[in-house]
């Protein structure tokens, strides 16, 4: 954020609007399927409601907001009429869109960027949903853990200790009942070389009792 060199006048004022300023009702509602194929009513303040229903009081305290597009990028500017000013810049996504596209995303962002510096609502909460590059078709983002398969381990694998390791070892060359070291490997996450020892000695005890 930038801003000028003092912002003591245009604090004063900002804080004047905000305490004026009363909650505009919602104008606009979009239904939003979703990837999963879900549903839900997503309703918001359409731009023209929040430039009208703030412009006045900004007026009132000294206070005018404008926004330029420059490049792909927004600049959002709140001025007071001492001269304090206080921009926000905000990345737009606008190559390889439609006329039609790059409108709602402009005005999707020029809603966002000026409920944001001046610290008023103007859609319902998004915590668990975000813009896609369709302006207001919004994916849930809540993240979702995939359905476990019944042949996997519903329980992290334990992880094979060395006492373990050499229980393994014993049973295998000492009491040469590979069988039951076998049948156990699966159920441990093993190091690379106690498997592969592990697993050779297995093979050669196999060898030796045929």
């Amino acid at each position: 954020m930038k801003k000028s060199e003092q912002i003591n006048e245009l604090a004063k004022a900002l804080s004047m609007f905000q305490g004026e300023y009363n909650q505009i009702k919602f104008d606009g509602k979009v239904k939003v399927q979703t990837k999963s194929g879900s549903s839900y009513t997503f309703e918001y303040a359409t731009l023209s409601n929040v430039v009208e229903n703030t412009r006045k009081i900004l007026s009132k305290n000294g206070l005018s907001f404008t926004q330029i597009i420059d490049g792909e990028n927004l600049l959002g500017v709140l001025m007071h009429h001492s001269g304090q000013w206080i921009e926000s810049e905000m990345k737009m996504n606008l190559q390889g869109k439609t006329n039609q596209e790059q409108g709602a995303e402009i005005s999707y962002k020029r809603r966002y960027q000026q409920s944001c510096i001046l610290n008023i609502t103007s859609d319902e909460d998004e915590d668990s949903n975000s813009i896609d590059s369709k302006g207001f078709q919004k994916e849930n983002t809540k993240k979702i853990e995939p359905k476990q398969s019944i042949f996997e381990s519903k329980k992290k694998k334990p992880e094979l200790t060395e006492t373990q390791y050499r229980a393994m070892l014993s049973t295998i060359i000492d009491k040469r009942d590979w069988k039951t070291v076998s049948d156990a490997l699966p159920k441990y996450e093993i190091k690379s070389e106690w498997k592969e020892e592990l697993l050779s000695s297995i093979d050669m005890e196999k060898k030796l009792t045929k």
